[in-house]
């Protein structure tokens, strides 16, 4: 669903902390990502992505750098 999802109008609507990056998380490259700022208030470690259309799934796989921790939470 993410690596099509420009063709159904969706994309990063908004990132808190490093937006310019956010792009990076739908750019199917597992080499780059996004990360926030950790000097930035943790308000701000979010990224609003919209598939563009509705998707069911039985699953959602999220990639984290090897030398990075996953979040411990999230809001999907």
């Amino acid at each position: 669903a993410v690596a099509n999802l420009s063709g159904f109008g969706g994309g990063i609507h908004q990132a808190g902390s490093k937006s310019r990056a956010a792009s990076q998380v739908v750019d199917g490259n597992l080499t780059t990502g996004w990360s926030p700022d950790p000097t930035d208030p943790p308000a701000d470690w979010f990224i609003d992505l919209d598939l563009g259309r509705g998707v069911f799934a039985t699953r959602v796989v999220l990639h984290f750098a090897k030398d990075a921790p996953p979040f411990e939470l999230f809001d999907l």
